[in-house]
């Protein structure tokens, strides 16, 4: 319960916002300026799904339909094109 941390860098203590203050900034690991758009396109996607209205029957039936479509041009590209 009562466990006590110390602290082993030399300068601790007393004069340690002296030494923090020489203490140089170093640069960044993470390169913004090329990680800046997939991370927007990974964010603007996330909120794309997080704000679809699937409780909705008009959307729920567009989804089904296209999915019917789908399978119907799958067909018919197998029959049309492969077969003969």
């Amino acid at each position: 319960m009562g466990e006590m941390v110390f602290d082993k860098q030399p300068g601790a203590g007393i004069g340690r916002s002296a030494n923090m203050a020489q203490v140089e900034k170093q640069p960044s690991l993470i390169d913004w300026k090329t990680i800046g758009k997939p991370l927007g396109l990974i964010a603007g996607v996330f909120l794309l799904f997080y704000w679809l209205p699937v409780d909705h029957g008009r959307f729920s039936n567009a989804v089904l339909e296209s999915l019917a479509l789908t399978k119907w041009y799958a067909r018919e590209h197998v029959l049309l094109c492969l077969v003969p």
